[in-house]
């Protein structure tokens, strides 16, 4: 005699390739399957963890689980050439990014409203930086999107000895080499 665990696997696999269930129905839920197999909700859950490990059903949170797929209802697979099976990823692959830009435009691309960068990362370097024992004001925080920015907004700054006198360490970024012999 099987065990109420393999019992529920069993049943319903054979009724997800039977047709009984179809895809995106969903499950019973574990206190529903609890009742009718007589076993604890810890049973269920176990076997439904099972299916879904399976690719049987999948899990949407605070409602349940639904049938991903039976055996009867998968697709025939499609002959295709290697050369049709490249262009299928590529035009997937450029679909998923152009989705992506468009979808994200305004964040990925005009977000930077604040010159000196997201507040929300300023705040987080202020807090790492006290954690070294180093105070700094927010407004006296930069975010830069690299040493090469960096450095310009540095040859930029008025300092005490009107840039008289700048030094750099070598080798360094070349062009900030005639930057300074610009100034």
């Amino acid at each position: 005699m099987p065990s109420k665990y393999q019992e529920i696997l069993t049943t319903i696999i054979d009724q997800i390739e039977n047709g009984e269930l179809q895809k995106g129905e969903r499950i019973p839920s574990i206190r529903r399957l609890s009742q009718k197999f007589h076993c604890s909700k810890d049973t269920v859950q176990r076997a439904l963890l099972e299916l879904k490990f399976k690719n049987y059903i999948y899990a949407v949170e605070k409602s349940g689980y639904y049938v991903l797929e039976g055996k009867s209802q998968k697709e025939t697979p499609l002959n295709l050439s290697l050369s049709d099976y490249n262009n299928m990823a590529y035009e997937d692959f450029t679909t998923c990014l152009t989705e992506t830009l468009v979808n994200r435009e305004n964040y990925l691309f005009n977000y930077y409203y604040q010159q000196e960068g997201l507040q929300e990362l300023i705040d987080s370097l202020q807090n790492y930086l006290e954690k070294s024992a180093i105070y700094a004001k927010k407004e006296d925080i930069l975010v830069t999107s690299g040493t090469q920015q960096a450095l310009y907004i540095l040859s930029q700054v008025p300092f005490p000895n009107h840039k008289k006198t700048i030094l750099l360490e070598q080798p360094t970024y070349h062009r900030m080499n005639d930057l300074v012999a610009s100034l």
